[in-house]
């Protein structure tokens, strides 16, 4: 009986984490999705006065934009859900307490650099709707979709690249992980810290890999307690 309760609990702790995991990747394609309206999205910085003011100004754009970053936010919420299911996971396994904070803190910073960039980067959009004098200004438009959109996403590689790595190391050490998912940790590591000129495409590394371990958890057989 206390073996079967055990493996229960340890069970329905893994189900728990890799559902929050699968909903990360799963909320931010619903917000890009919503905030495109089947077309490009935001306009870049680098598009005309008129192509951002006439985004910009459209009121259905304002609305799905402000929508799209409410699911956004949400995704965020998920993915802190999973960060704490998995050091816990991490810990239990017998995962070194260095590499579990060090992971656990890059996590943390990335979902926090991953809030900010939501809201800088709805932050016109949002003016629109609960302003009636705001008159938009195009170049503080590219300010915003340049650091909501891209730099703060860059930048948060660096963190993410932390969380990767270090749940890689203590996974593979503590052999909780498939040393597959570890290695892919390792190589994915570096390449969210060295695309960082490749603006905004960083972040989405480490989404990727809570992607992979959110299917690998819930895919795992029970364990005898």
């Amino acid at each position: 009986m206390i073996r079967a309760a055990s493996r229960t609990a340890v069970n329905t702790h893994d189900w728990w984490v890799g559902v929050a995991g699968l909903l990360v990747p799963a909320l931010l394609i619903l917000s890009f999705a919503i905030v495109s309206g089947g077309e490009l999205g935001a306009p870049e910085a680098d598009k005309s006065d008129a192509t951002i003011l006439a985004w910009y100004t459209d009121s259905g754009n304002q609305v799905r934009y402000v929508v799209g970053a409410m699911i956004g936010g949400v995704a965020v919420i998920a993915f802190l859900v999973f960060l704490i299911g998995f050091r816990r996971l991490l810990e239990k396994a017998g995962g070194s307490p260095v590499l579990v904070e060090v992971a656990y803190v890059g996590g943390l910073i990335f979902g926090t650099l991953a809030v900010v960039a939501i809201a800088v980067g709805s932050s016109v959009a949002a003016t629109f709707i609960y302003s009636d004098t705001f008159e938009l200004d195009p170049d503080t438009a590219r300010i915003v979709l340049m650091i909501g959109n891209v730099w703060l996403s860059a930048i948060s590689g660096v963190p993410g690249a932390l969380f990767m790595g270090a749940a890689s190391l203590a996974s593979r050490r503590a052999g909780f992980l498939s040393a597959w998912l570890a290695w892919i940790g390792f190589v994915l590591t570096p390449l969210s810290v060295l695309a960082f000129p490749g603006f905004g495409t960083n972040g989405y590394l480490a989404v990727l890999w809570v992607l992979l371990v959110s299917i690998v958890l819930l895919r795992r057989r029970p364990k005898a307690a």
